[in-house]
């Protein structure tokens, strides 16, 4: 944390969100080994989000996402998640993508910036899918979002450029019996990494692939995709039964790694993830990136 942001608790901000929760939540630390407490208030509260804050009722007259299928009929249910946070040094905020429910059941990402770290203004317009993670490459902001789509723009404020959901390469995806569940983006070093893991492997775990930018989309190119993490025995799931995962939310412990994300600290590449399926959160140390 910068030490300008008034409201900085120690070294380390962790910002996160329940799959179904009615706020944004921080957890912070002098050392990535803890210990870690909980800062007790809510970072972004449902209320606040400009989100819908209470679960509606079924409108037929609205179109449903494509996506609805799969989670029989659980996806109408409020709340406030995924938060994404980025220091932007030059103006002295830090800015945050974090998505909700829209009538319909469409989910979307919007964007809050805050100039403490604590309190969070959440702005109106619309951004795009939910799952926002960014990086900067080149003057460039680089997005993965829900399914693995990709997206690009020069301004965390937007618009965003969305790449056609078709980019990513079936060797990727593993479309169509998989999909990306969440993806991170990540810059380091001049190059462009793609960290996931897909609905439907068994044991879902965390995937790498190097992303080679272009002008355009069509122009891209992929590296290999390469394993980083499968679940350990113990809180991440390792010791149960293997199985392929599926959409959505899940309440018990299972053999699954989820939700990656990449960042640097003190020169050292680290990466979190949700363990167990959505048990808790881990970090580990990343090599040869």
């Amino acid at each position: 944390m910068p030490d300008w942001a008034p409201g900085k608790q120690a070294a380390l901000h962790l910002y996160f969100g329940h799959h179904k929760g009615d706020s944004i939540r921080l957890a912070f630390a002098d050392r990535l080994e803890g210990p870690w407490k909980m800062w007790t208030d809510p970072i972004l509260p449902l209320a606040e989000s400009l989100f819908l804050p209470a679960d509606p009722s079924p409108d037929h007259s609205i179109p449903e996402p494509d996506w609805v299928d799969a989670l029989d009929g659980d996806y109408l249910y409020a709340h406030v998640a995924s938060p994404d946070v980025h220091i932007d040094e030059a103006n002295q905020r830090l800015v945050m993508y974090y998505h909700g429910l829209l009538p319909g059941g469409d989910q979307q990402t919007r964007l809050a910036t805050s100039t403490d770290g604590i309190n969070f203004k959440p702005r109106e317009p619309l951004l795009g899918p939910p799952y926002f993670r960014a990086t900067k490459l080149d003057g460039m902001i680089y997005l993965s979002m829900w399914e693995g789509q990709l997206g690009r723009t020069r301004s965390w404020e937007g618009p965003i450029d969305l790449a056609p959901k078709e980019l990513l390469p079936d060797e990727i995806t593993r479309a169509p019996d998989r999909q990306i569940r969440h993806g991170h983006v990540f810059a380091h070093q001049g190059r462009l990494h793609l960290t996931f893991s897909r609905i439907g492997d068994a044991p879902e775990r965390l995937l790498h692939c190097e992303l080679k930018p272009a002008e355009a989309w069509s122009d891209w190119s992929f590296g290999p995709v390469s394993e980083m993490l499968r679940p350990a025995p113990g809180w991440e799931g390792g010791d149960l039964p293997v199985a392929a995962s599926i959409m959505g939310t899940v309440m018990e412990r299972v053999n699954e790694l989820r939700d990656p994300a990449l960042f640097l600290d003190q020169g050292q590449v680290w990466i979190t993830y949700c363990g167990g399926g959505e048990s808790g959160i881990g970090i580990a140390r990343v090599e040869g990136l």
